[in-house]
């Protein structure tokens, strides 16, 4: 499954869950932006125990492969998730002050294609969606810029951030599904009348 269709099939289909959910990554994202610092370094541990662990599960795969190709390349896999993840976890501050550069090579990207797709696709919500690709862009260009953002503080930055927007746009999406609710259940109750009466 694509990383795309996880995260559509993540997303809560229920209003409550939708809204709940959003509230608690608003707050979360204000909390870390009240403290990019630690929010950044918490981030690294996290994510280097992630890799850690998708190193072992690769490592399982090694021995799973059905060819000697797919062995190595399994054995590849599992040297670059281990290697990187115990790199972060041995010196996190280190870590994320050398992939700040990636980072914002990721933001520019990132904001670069939400806009494009924003913009041609018309099945996206366009506001939400150009709202985050600019942020995303300008926050690319102030790392680039070197403006006065050590890679703790930048990290922190983009994560609060990232679940701010992320929060309220879910939020969004539950008011906007409890508002489209009344127009639909007239309906159903004057087809169900209908069966009644038939």
């Amino acid at each position: 499954m694509k990383a795309a269709s996880w995260m559509a099939a993540a997303m809560p289909e229920r209003r409550g869950w939708r809204l709940g959910l959003g509230i608690a990554m608003v707050v979360l994202g204000v909390l870390a932006l009240a403290s990019a610092p630690l929010a950044g370094i918490v981030s690294a541990v996290l994510l280097g125990l992630a890799l850690v662990i998708g190193g072992g599960v690769a490592l399982i795969g090694v021995f799973r492969s059905d060819s000697v190709a797919e062995a190595l390349l399994m054995v590849i896999l599992t040297a670059m998730l281990l290697f990187t993840g115990i790199g972060l976890l041995a010196d996190p501050v280190r870590a994320l002050a050398s992939i700040t550069t990636l980072l914002g090579t990721f933001l520019l990207l990132s904001g670069v294609a939400r806009i494009v797709i924003a913009l041609f696709d018309r099945r996206a919500r366009s506001g939400w969606a150009v709202l985050h690709g600019v942020v995303n862009l300008i926050l690319g260009i102030l790392i680039f810029a070197k403006w006065p953002l050590s890679g703790l503080v930048a990290i922190g930055l983009f994560i609060a951030i990232e679940l701010i927007i992320v929060g309220v746009s879910w939020i969004a999406g539950a008011r906007a599904t409890r508002d489209r609710q009344p127009a639909h259940a007239p309906k159903h109750r004057r087809s169900g009348q209908a069966s009644r009466r038939g």
